[in-house]
């Protein structure tokens, strides 16, 4: 049901190429790195391991070490 809602309201936005749920998961990884911790960001996100967290949303070495960045 998820995936069928989204396809319907994801279908008009993107007209050179399909809209996926994984680029809005990998989209939201990447907004939040850096702003929460990245123990926090892999379990919002579903990981199991943080290292693909960290492939994923492009998480910086200081925020996978708890390290704020300012």
């Amino acid at each position: 049901m998820v995936y069928r809602l989204f396809a319907r309201y994801a279908g008009g936005l993107s007209d050179a190429q399909p809209l996926t749920i994984h680029q809005l998961r990998h989209s939201f990884g990447s907004e939040r790195a850096g702003h929460i911790g990245a123990l926090l960001l892999r379990d919002l996100m579903g990981h199991r391991s943080l290292r693909t967290t960290q492939q994923c949303a492009k998480v910086s070495p200081e925020a996978a070490r708890g390290i704020p960045r300012f």
